[in-house]
């Protein structure tokens, strides 16, 4: 039996038998696959997509954890720069765009979209299509919540699902600054 503290958890392993299938065995539709080397224990979701920022300064936790500073304090200064908050917390070295919708587009071109998808990972931009030229987007920070600028310009960490009634959700992306 292996033991592992990993973040205050005890990790318990016990090996027996043949080792863990290799990656080529795991098959479709195989949720979890295990990799054991002396030492290490590797956990892969099938199931979880993989968010891979590209052209940005800040990791998605760093940006989650901006922004929530930001709702947390009630910023304010956002009146119509959905876009801004949403970059500001990436610090994009990469061009920045006019608008939510051509982030969008440019995710969309770049092959790291996920349209209509309602499970984004933590960090990810979503995107909305409230009917006006510049569209909107938030980023989710985890449980069901999303930061975004408020009609009023304030930050606010809020159910994203309500952000439906502003208008169609289009899906969620990477950050893609490039």
């Amino acid at each position: 039996m292996y033991r592992r503290v990993c973040g205050g958890i005890l990790i318990s392993l016990v090996v027996a038998g043949t080792p863990a299938m290799a990656d080529s065995e795991l098959g479709v539709g195989t949720e979890i696959g295990a990799s054991w080397a002396p030492g290490r224990l590797i956990l892969v979701s099938r199931s979880e997509p993989t968010m891979r920022p590209i052209g940005v300064s800040h990791s998605p936790a760093k940006a989650v954890k901006y922004l929530m500073e930001l709702a947390d304090a009630k910023a304010g200064g956002y009146l119509g720069h959905c876009l801004k908050l949403a970059d500001d917390a990436y610090m994009p070295k990469g061009p920045r765009v006019g608008s939510a919708l051509e982030q969008w587009h440019r995710a969309k071109d770049a092959g790291v979209a996920h349209p209509k998808d309602p499970d984004p990972p933590v960090g990810a931009q979503m995107f909305w299509d409230p009917g006006h030229y510049a569209g909107h987007i938030a980023t989710y920070v985890g449980d069901g919540r999303a930061v975004t600028n408020m009609p009023d310009g304030s930050v606010k960490a809020i159910k994203w699902r309500s952000m439906n009634d502003w208008g169609p959700y289009l899906g969620w992306a990477s950050p893609y600054y490039k």
